[in-house]
């Protein structure tokens, strides 16, 4: 039997274009920038006990549908026992255990939820908070995130592993990268709950670089070295925050830029060439008055020498 589908005029009034979207702005690429995850994004480790959130919405892995942005049902914080993660409105709740089911909604109301998920929050001031979910949602996300789980039986994702910034995530099966990477978090966390003053941090950010320099050196080929953004800068740029004082890049901007004018090939080796990179970092920490600080000096030149 032929199947015959007839249409009403009806139906053709419903399918024709509408002219409003012609008014829609198209989107103005010219100021996008190309930014790791961990730059423009957050994980939310606001712990919480349920007796203490009794009557609020709690939202566990079971409530998310697979490809579904939509919370659709909930419990009460009453209804659960062990620590959860207190979410907000317009937050990201995403299941990072067993990543490939693709559970992952926003948030239209504050709560609770699994500590098995992850509670990921935009930065608005890099990324549209509309636009992370769907960002998040993409099969190259999704594809990246199952392909960092670790674990056989329940494959779980680490938010620091998901956020490395390149020159870390360029050696994801590398357990001594893995360990810098937890260690730049680390260092992250305590200069942003103040626990690490500019100063400090700068110190500790340029310890650390040295030693991802030593370790790039043991596994990377030369000429992928030579062509590497510089290590300070790259780490520096995805662990500063508000509480970073604006002399630290300045600071960090002349140790990579300014003593790259003055070194020649095996200056470690000279008398001549440790001098010269030694008097113009001198004269840089000089500008900003940090010059009498000798642990930075140590630490900066450790790095310069190891780097270069």
């Amino acid at each position: 039997m032929k199947t015959v589908t007839v249409t009403t005029s009806s139906t053709l009034k419903m399918l024709r274009a509408n002219p409003e979207s012609a008014k829609l702005p198209l989107f103005d690429r010219k100021g996008w920038k190309r930014l790791p995850f961990g730059t423009f994004a957050e994980s939310v480790n606001d712990r919480v006990e349920p007796t203490n959130a009794a009557e609020e919405i709690y939202v566990g892995l079971d409530d998310l549908d697979s490809g579904n942005l939509h919370i659709r049902r909930w419990g009460k914080g009453s209804d659960v026992i062990g620590t959860k993660l207190r979410f907000r409105k317009g937050d990201v709740i995403f299941g990072r255990r067993r990543a490939y089911q693709r559970k992952l909604a926003v948030a239209e109301f504050d709560g609770i939820c699994s500590a098995h998920a992850m509670v990921v929050r935009a930065k608005p001031d890099l990324v549209l908070p509309e636009f992370l979910p769907f960002l998040m949602m993409s099969d190259r996300f999704m594809k990246r995130a199952v392909e960092i789980s670790v674990g056989s039986l329940s494959p779980t994702i680490n938010w620091t592993t998901l956020k490395l910034v390149a020159r870390l995530r360029r050696h994801l099966g590398n357990a001594k990268f893995t360990a810098l990477g937890e260690r730049l978090e680390k260092i992250k966390e305590r200069h942003e709950q103040g626990f690490l003053s500019s100063l400090e941090f700068l110190k500790q950010i340029l310890e650390l670089a040295k030693e991802v320099v030593a370790a790039e050196k043991e596994t990377d080929p030369e000429e992928e070295r030579d062509r590497a953004k510089e290590a300070l800068t790259e780490l520096f740029t995805e662990a500063r925050s508000s509480n970073t004082h604006f002399i630290v890049e300045r600071v960090v901007a002349d140790i990579d830029d300014i003593v790259k004018k003055v070194r020649f090939p095996d200056w470690q080796h000279t008398t001549q060439g440790e001098r010269l990179v030694q008097k113009e970092l001198r004269r840089t920490l000089l500008k900003y008055k940090l010059h009498t600080d000798q642990e930075l000096f140590d630490r900066a030149y450790a790095y310069i020498k190891q780097y270069y």
